[in-house]
């Protein structure tokens, strides 16, 4: 966990400003955040293990897909823009978002188009179909990225290409791309597997069935498990259909545990605000479990305090500052100068933001908060060169609603009489959104 002056930083920002300043984006992010796409999403299935991680998955490929449509609106015909935005459809179809598919061949083939010596495109588009199971398409692909490759080409062309032979029942290619790959990847067990498939089969000792690229087999996840949604539901997601405060005392610890008392993790501190909030006379009760977390999960939840906004919290706070040492006691105390907003008054500047507000849902079912939410979605249409964290935050805000309304009947609920109040720049986003929630819902 960080440590919780570094939790602190953002809260000073906060007592400034009103809200959660988000920060402009520093040279190379958009570069660093590709990287690590591609290493969530390169190929399929994706290196994700649970449905928090495929809900951040899906989030972090919504931002680059943003920044990237940005870069390509501000310069058309880019070569570079063209290729990254088909390579992220690319990835976004081995996350499962619909109609990445046609959009990474659509890209991929114009940055081919705009600029036909690279063997960037047709290696990309190549992989492409042959993960997807259309090796016709992939191998002339293939080919022409190795004959513009010149003398040293990518050793993933070999491995794809033995792939594609392999679907092809073309087994004496597959042996001879095969070997070219393992010459640099000796190890690699999935080129093993396509030489030793295609060896028996040219022996007549194996008759060949498809292939699939993907990592080692996974034990079946319990029922339970498989029947999570997509979108990481904290333990607290439906606390607002039971309320229970009383389970508050031993929850703090558990999400201490599971590492949500943590500054990448603010639907906690929306949520505990407002039980914090909404349970005043309790607060002092539960102070002796607050006093039990390690101290950066403390600074956590003394901003959830700060957030509650009522006397009794700020008297806590008052208390919690001579108790505290080091970086949380200096940080507490210019904490307890300012005066929070409520929450759904907030400017949205940043994820953390709707991360507070669908915690605040959580806690309360209110109204409000999902509003708020759905205020953000006209930027999700927006193209100009400054607005690159608009267009992203928005993008979070409409999948955050979709996967919330799929889950919850009271957002569907809630999106639907929002939508009969709006104006015709959200009506449309938000109508699409309620129809796709419903169709997942009954899938």
């Amino acid at each position: 966990m960080r440590r919780a002056g570094a939790l602190l930083v953002l809260l000073l920002v906060s007592v400034a400003g009103r809200s959660f300043a988000a920060p402009e984006e520093a040279p190379g992010q958009l570069e660093a955040d590709f990287q690590e796409l591609h290493r969530i999403a390169n190929a399929f299935p994706p290196h994700v293990d649970t449905p928090g991680e495929k809900a951040r998955a899906e989030a972090l490929w919504r931002s680059v897909e943003a920044r990237l449509l940005t870069r390509l609106q501000a310069s058309p015909h880019d070569f570079e823009a063209e290729l990254q935005l088909g390579d992220c459809y690319r990835m976004g179809h081995n996350l499962d978002v619909e109609g990445a598919w046609d959009k990474a061949v659509e890209h991929l083939t114009e940055a081919a188009r705009l600029d036909p010596k690279s063997p960037l495109p047709p290696t990309l588009l190549g992989q492409h179909y042959a993960g997807g199971g259309k090796p016709a398409e992939a191998e002339p692909q293939l080919l022409r990225a190795l004959s513009l490759s010149g003398d040293k080409p990518s050793p993933s062309l070999y491995f794809f290409l033995a792939f594609a032979e392999y679907q092809l029942g073309q087994f004496e290619k597959t042996v001879k791309y095969a070997d070219e790959y393992l010459k640099t990847d000796p190890d690699s067990p999935a080129a093993k597997l396509f030489k030793e498939k295609a060896t028996a089969a040219l022996a007549g000792t194996f008759k060949p069935k498809t292939i699939e690229i993907q990592s080692e087999p996974k034990p079946s996840p319990a029922p339970e498990v498989q029947e999570l949604p997509r979108l990481a539901q904290p333990p607290f997601s439906f606390y607002y259909q039971n309320p229970k405060p009383d389970m508050i005392p031993s929850l703090l610890p558990e999400l201490q545990k599971q590492g949500s008392l943590d500054l990448g993790h603010m639907a906690a501190a929306g949520f505990l605000s407002q039980v914090f909030h909404d349970n005043p006379d309790r607060l002092a009760g539960w102070a002796p479990a607050i006093w039990k977390l390690d101290e950066s999960a403390r600074a956590y939840v003394w901003l959830s305090i700060w957030f509650s906004n009522t006397e009794p919290a700020r008297k806590l706070l008052h208390e919690a500052v001579p108790k505290e040492k080091g970086s949380a006691a200096q940080s507490l105390s210019k904490l307890i100068e300012g005066t929070p907003p409520p929450l759904d008054q907030y400017e949205v500047k940043s994820g953390q933001v709707l991360d507070l507000l669908w915690g605040a849902f959580y806690a309360t079912g209110r109204q409000e908060y999902v509003a708020r939410i759905i205020d953000c979605l006209p930027w999700t249409l927006k193209t100009g060169k400054d607005d690159v964290q608009q267009m992203a935050i928005g993008k979070v805000a409409e999948w955050s609603l979709r996967e919330n309304a799929r889950v919850h009947p009271r957002v569907l609920a809630l999106c639907k009489s929002e939508l009969e109040r709006r104006g015709e720049e959200i009506r449309p986003i938000l109508s699409k959104l309620i129809l796709n929630a419903e169709k997942t819902a009954r899938n």
